[in-house]
């Protein structure tokens, strides 16, 4: 395989520009250890078995409107994967201090400057995050393993941080027939399914007006769709001003707009305050997989649109498409190469962030500018799922090298040997 000068070039020149400084003696600040204590093993403890999504989510039974009863295999499959995704995200987060790869996907990634503690190519050399005692950078740091957290918690079964229905899991579904579009006239309906009055004739007390779908939620950009597995409603956002289904299938159009949904999550959807003192339904947040997330198209090497859709981490690390050696894989981007599983993975930084989390950034040359701070992109990586998704798959493909190859390591996205990266 050949390697890019560019490349090669470009990573000297980011690792002497951007943040990495030789120190003779250790001065970087320590790991934030309270912080990694919280990150753990699913089961880690030794106390029990790996949850599986049953453990996780409440599914229903098979009567259930787009429940996900049917798809239970597959959604245990891809839970196992995101394990492994995840413990690879956890081994570089916990252990950047004693090597280089892994402090290079931290600085690649979420744009931390690395200090190296030691001489120039010293195998004995340590490694800091830089400028750890300026304030924006713990708090980058500490919000990075908070997220990372997360995730491990609900992956363990301890549930959801500021949790919308205390003691209730998570809702998932596996088709828009869990969804049922609510025109902006149709009249409100309770956690009871009663319709909501807004005024009654003084006399004889009927009713002489109802809530409607337009004055009780803020619609613009969305639908409101009825949920009747928990008698509530969910806000999702269109992707045309035509859609009217809860996973719309769409080419992209020149503009940008349209699309096909593989997955959303939400926190469940609440009036607006005039009407805050009405029962609603409610989920302890709700995660919907669409059909495309179950079929998405097939994965061709090279092939432009690739995107969430490679068979399996196995086949990705077996010898024969592991990069580096004339495999499958060989020069093809990270965003080429991310698993089916990868859109579970995506949606878990939403269903265990605090408050609602936006997708800023999907693709791959956004991710790096963020995580540089230029291109105008402000949003902070650690508010991107697809930043996380792509971090965890990189760290998993540069652990899992095959027997007798060389670790790679996506550097920008792109794969080069781990060997080659200087300090």
């Amino acid at each position: 395989m050949r390697w890019s000068v560019s490349i090669l070039s470009s990573l000297v020149w980011l690792l002497a520009t951007q943040g990495v400084r030789c120190l003779e003696e250790d001065e970087s600040s320590p790991l934030n250890k309270t912080l990694w204590r919280r990150v753990r093993d699913p089961g880690g403890d030794g106390g029990g078995e790996t949850p599986t999504i049953s453990d996780l989510f409440l599914i229903g039974d098979s009567s259930l409107k787009g429940g996900c009863s049917s798809k239970l295999d597959v959604l245990n499959g891809w839970l196992n994967e995101v394990n492994l995704l995840h413990e690879a995200a956890k081994t570089v987060y916990g252990g950047y201090r004693t090597n280089k790869n892994y402090a290079v996907l931290l600085m690649d990634f979420f744009g931390f400057g690395i200090e190296v503690n030691g001489k120039k190519g010293d195998p004995s050399n340590t490694y800091g995050i830089e400028n750890m005692d300026n304030y924006f950078v713990e708090e980058n740091w500490k919000m990075l393993g908070d997220r990372l957290a997360g995730v491990s918690q609900f992956l363990a079964g301890a549930g959801l941080r500021d949790p919308v229905v205390p003691g209730e899991p998570p809702r998932i579904f596996c088709s828009d027939d869990a969804a049922e579009l609510a025109g902006l006239g149709d009249i409100v309906k309770d956690k009871s399914q009663n319709e909501v009055v807004t005024a009654r004739d003084p006399s004889t007390n009927e009713p002489t007006e109802y809530l409607t779908i337009s004055r009780a939620f803020r619609t613009s950009g969305g639908n409101i769709f009825w949920m009747s597995a928990y008698n509530g409603y969910l806000n999702l956002k269109k992707y045309t001003p035509d859609d009217n289904s809860a996973c719309p299938v769409k080419k992209v159009n020149a503009d940008g707009s349209g699309g096909t949904r593989y997955a959303v999550t939400n926190r469940g959807t609440r009036p607006v305050d005039l009407y805050k003192d009405i029962e609603f339904g409610n989920a302890n947040r709700v995660i919907l997989f669409c059909p495309a997330a179950f079929e998405p198209d097939q994965w061709v090497a090279g092939a432009a649109g690739n995107s969430h859709n490679y068979p399996s981490l196995a086949q990705a690390i077996s010898p024969d498409n592991y990069p580096g050696n004339g495999g499958t894989l060989d020069n093809l981007g990270l965003d080429n190469i991310l698993p089916v599983s990868a859109t579970f993975y995506h949606e878990l930084y939403h269903l265990t962030d605090i408050g609602d989390t936006a997708d800023p950034y999907y693709k791959m040359k956004d991710i790096f500018k963020a995580a540089k701070g230029t291109g105008g992109l402000a949003v902070p990586t650690f508010k991107n799922p697809e930043t996380f998704t792509m971090f965890a798959m990189a760290a998993y493909m540069l652990i899992n090298a095959p027997e007798g190859m060389d670790p790679m390591i996506y550097y920008q996205g792109r794969p080069m040997k781990a060997s080659l990266i200087p300090y």
